[in-house]
């Protein structure tokens, strides 16, 4: 016998019967998916894992050298450096040591580049530097004050010299036209034809003499004011204005060379700073190899000769230390003449004033600059300390402070504070700036400024490639 369905939803409202249906069916659908067997299925699986892994202790990425040293017994590095991504680009090509032909990288023809090349050549025979005597304005602050007031950045003296980040500066010695030269982080090298204004490139023509950054350049007056440069490829070139190419003087495979200078009154002894903390001594009259001497634990970041003595010359390293050496007798560390150690951190630069070699300027990122006396007895003596802030980080070329050589006594360096500025100091003056100046037109941070050796100019360079001149 069939029995009745007692209804239990008797008494209920539309709307509860209708919500009870709605749950039923809900719960028809779940048992047809299983859901509830995959959410008991997941929830057992969490609470399955043991507490001992829950309360592993994990260990920084980052430890510290001496406390593994302390455990393990053995140096060794807490975590793997991954290498920089490589650049697929043309900028990457690696040259082959010799000659590299002058072929510009702008949008230059190159019969046009050749000329100018050749200009720039006849320019450098013709063009005699003598500057063998100090300058009336030596000791007075007032006329120096008042030469360099009057410079100012014009509009058109605003441009792109180089694609990338600039690292060192020349300006051609000639008074009858002004060339700037600026090389950039990645090998490039710049000239800038000031007065060739109605061009279309602006008087810009830029090449690619070196494939790393290029360190020093300048131009050497006992080989006709040629274009001497040394990079981080490990290479020295010499431009051969006649020619149009950049000549190999010097190519090394193992280190790369931070600095490049020569000893006064010679034209074919060239002194070279490494990266490992050694000094090259290469004379191109006998062979491409170099004499290496080990003066340093650390990289040298810079090297300078004095100007007054054929056979002295001085080294800044990132030991935090300034080192004066003799030509003659240098044969490692322990034949430095003197030595000064009172930074606290790596020296930027190390410059013999001009014409007298009396003073070396120096440049630290412990936010000074310092003026060091090389005394009768070629003894180093701090002379003068000057607080200026030189932490440009990364991105920016680090500051150094530059004599002006029409002075001898006074110097420049870049500035950090804004609104945007460069600054002039002097040796007898007290620790504020002789003087600031400004423009409309300077709107950036110049890590590297260079002197006219004979008119009133000055060439700024910024981080993007840009050169700014400052002229009256």
């Amino acid at each position: 016998m069939k029995r009745k369905r007692v209804e239990v939803n008797d008494g209920l409202s539309d709307y509860e019967r209708k919500r009870l249906e709605n749950i039923k069916r809900n719960h028809e659908m779940l048992n047809l998916l299983d859901i509830d067997m995959a959410a008991s299925f997941l929830k057992k699986k969490s609470t399955s894992t043991p507490k001992s892994k829950m309360k592993m202790k994990v260990e920084p990425t980052r430890r510290s050298l001496r406390n593994i040293e302390k455990t393990t017994g053995k140096t060794q590095l807490p975590f793997t450096f991954s290498p920089p991504p490589v650049i697929t680009t043309t900028n990457t090509q690696h040259f082959a040591n010799g000659p590299v032909d002058a072929v510009p990288k702008n949008d230059i023809e190159e019969a046009e580049s050749q000329a100018f090349l050749s200009a720039l050549d006849n320019l450098n025979k013709e063009t005699k530097v003598t500057c063998s005597i100090l300058s009336e304005e030596t000791s007075c602050f007032k006329s120096y004050k008042e030469r360099i007031s009057k410079l100012q950045v014009h509009p058109e003296n605003v441009h792109k010299v180089v694609p990338n980040r600039i690292t060192t500066m020349a300006i051609h010695p000639s008074c009858e036209k002004t060339v700037v030269c600026a090389g950039d982080k990645w090998g490039n090298v710049g000239f800038w034809d000031v007065e060739a204004t109605n061009t279309e490139n602006n008087g810009i023509y830029v090449y690619r003499p070196h494939i790393g950054c290029v360190r020093t350049m300048f131009f050497h007056p006992e080989r006709n004011n040629e274009l001497m440069s040394c990079s981080d490829d490990g290479t020295v070139r010499r431009t051969d204005l006649n020619s149009c190419v950049f000549d190999d003087l010097y190519a090394s495979e193992d280190n790369c060379i931070s600095s490049l200078s020569y000893p006064c009154n010679t034209r074919n002894t060239f002194l070279l700073g490494f990266g490992n903390g050694e000094v090259g001594v290469l004379d191109t009259r006998e062979s491409s190899d170099c004499k290496k001497h080990w003066c340093h634990m650390r990289p040298i970041k810079c090297l300078h000769c004095s100007p007054d003595n054929g056979y002295l010359f001085c080294t800044s390293s990132s030991d935090a230390t300034v080192v004066l050496w003799d030509l003659r007798k240098i044969k490692g560390k322990k034949s430095k003449v003197d030595e000064y150690d009172g930074h606290r951190r790596s020296i930027n630069s190390a410059y013999f004033s001009p014409v007298d070699g009396k003073y070396i300027l120096t440049t630290s990122w412990d936010d000074s600059i310092k003026i060091l006396e090389v005394t009768p007895s070629t003894n180093l003596e701090e002379k003068q300390k000057f607080k200026h802030y030189n932490n440009t980080g990364r991105w920016l070329s680090t500051f150094k402070a530059t004599w002006d050589p029409q002075n001898g006594r006074g110097f420049l360096v870049g500035s950090m504070l804004d609104p945007r500025r460069i600054q002039f100091y002097h040796a007898e003056q007290k620790t504020t700036p002789l003087l600031e100046k400004f423009s409309e037109n300077f709107t950036t941070i110049s890590s590297t400024n260079v002197f006219h050796p004979t008119k009133n100019i000055i060439a700024s360079g910024n981080s993007s490639g840009k050169v700014f001149l400052w002229s009256e």
